[in-house]
């Protein structure tokens, strides 16, 4: 809802066509002199206050402008979405106009851009932006925003570009001291704002005012990973369009300047935006802190979950060696056993042996001492009975050819025994005794 208060601004001398106005503000419209013209000689303005339909729980005053009377007037405030860009969220429009229609003051939607010097960062920025977030754009001047704005969003040409160094005077201040503020918390950040003023030319042959307000913030940070730095920065842009017809440029600037400068914001409104953009702040900093510690815990959560893991695989390759030892224990276990019974065996063979020739061992040497006395007999015998007696024994004692004889050998021939021995042949005890 608009509300207008009319206020007279004293005129002062006319110069052609042209138009001066004053600062002189009377609360009651003063009774203009004799022979002057209003709409001609002088311009009559009232103040418009426009209110804040949104961003609070009723209505609440944001800001006023001088316009002339007579003029319609539009505009308020308007709020953006909490996630959208934050240098857009909040956003003044108004749109004075000629009862004829040949005149109009526009506040335009400001506009906000970041950039980033790493890829994945900007990569990121261009991510969200059709989300609503901030569009992406490097850091530029007012005179190259003027440029652009008129040509891509108003459809119009730009020329005559120059910087207001006046205005640009009054916001250096500002600039330092968020400088000054960046540097005391440690950032590494540069503020720095611009103003320009640019005439446009319409296709429908009108003409125009664009001025604008850029101001660049850029934070420069070390790299770890790259080790040089990176450059993060954000640009906020305000334009304001004054439209006429063409050839009233003098007319035109008088009245871009005069509703400029009588901008005069709400202070109860300033302050509760103030109040209300710090809440909100801490709030999306407490946010952050929290998403912080929940990936914190998740991490850590991750991180004992991969220990249990990681625990469990050793514990299970504990449990394989151990089976493994288990089993090569068993095997080892097992041959030694086997090797035991093997040497009992054998020490039993041993025994039984030893046993045997122990019984064995009178027969034995009687045996011996039987067939030494029986050689020595033969041989007290003359030689040629010698010699045929050892051949035929020797003859005895060979066994027959069987490949070569086959079945010609004689059964008996040779004898295995010979017969002059006393006593038989056993045969070798088996292993297993």
């Amino acid at each position: 809802m608009l509300h207008s208060q009319p206020t007279f601004i004293r005129s002062l001398l006319l110069l052609g066509p042209s138009l001066f106005f004053t600062n002189c503000v009377f609360a009651q419209p003063a009774r203009p002199a004799a022979g002057f013209v209003e709409g001609k000689d002088y311009v009559l303005l009232k103040r418009v206050r426009f209110q804040d339909q949104m961003g609070f729980d009723r209505p609440v005053e944001a800001f006023s402008l001088l316009v002339p009377s007579g003029w319609k007037a539009e505009g308020g405030v308007k709020w953006g979405p909490l996630g959208g860009c934050r240098g857009e969220m909040i956003n003044n429009f108004v749109t004075p106009t000629s009862p004829d229609g040949a005149y109009s003051f526009h506040a335009l939607p400001g506009r906000s851009f970041s950039f980033a010097s790493d890829q994945m960062m900007l990569q990121a920025i261009r991510a969200g932006a059709p989300a609503g977030g901030c569009a992406a754009n490097q850091p530029f001047n007012a005179s190259q925003y003027i440029d652009g704005y008129a040509r891509i969003d108003l459809r119009a040409k730009a020329s005559n570009i120059q910087p207001e160094e006046a205005s640009m005077a009054l916001l250096r201040p500002f600039d330092q001291m968020a400088n000054d503020t960046a540097r005391q918390y440690g950032q590494n950040s540069q503020q720095d704002s611009t103003v320009a003023l640019g005439d446009l030319r319409f296709s429908d042959g009108s003409e125009g005012i664009l001025q604008a307000t850029v101001t660049n913030i850029v934070s420069r940070k070390p790299d770890a990973f790259t080790g040089g730095v990176t450059m993060f920065s954000v640009t906020a842009s305000i334009p304001f369009l004054m439209r006429f017809p063409a050839g009233r440029r003098a007319e035109g600037l008088k009245l871009f300047r005069t509703i400029m400068t009588s901008h005069r914001t709400s202070p109860i409104w300033k302050d509760a935006k103030e109040r209300f953009m710090t809440q909100l702040g801490s709030i999306e900093h407490q946010g952050r802190m929290e998403r912080i510690r929940l990936m914190g815990e998740q991490s850590r959560a991750y991180a004992r979950e991969q220990s249990a893991a990681s625990d469990q695989r050793m514990r299970d390759w504990e449990n394989r060696q151990a089976s493994q030892d288990r089993q090569h224990t068993n095997f080892v276990q097992a041959i030694r056993e086997v090797e035991t019974w093997r040497d009992s065996i054998e020490r039993q063979q041993r025994r039984t042996l030893l046993r045997l020739q122990q019984r064995l061992g009178p027969w034995r040497r009687q045996l011996h001492s039987h067939e030494q006395s029986d050689f020595q007999s033969q041989l007290r015998l003359p030689g040629s009975a010698v010699e045929a007696h050892a051949a035929g024994t020797l003859r005895q004692l060979q066994r027959p050819h069987l490949i070569a004889q086959r079945f010609g050998v004689a059964p008996r021939d040779p004898e295995l025994i010979v017969k002059h021995k006393h006593g038989m042949l056993m045969p070798r005890l088996p292993d297993l005794f």
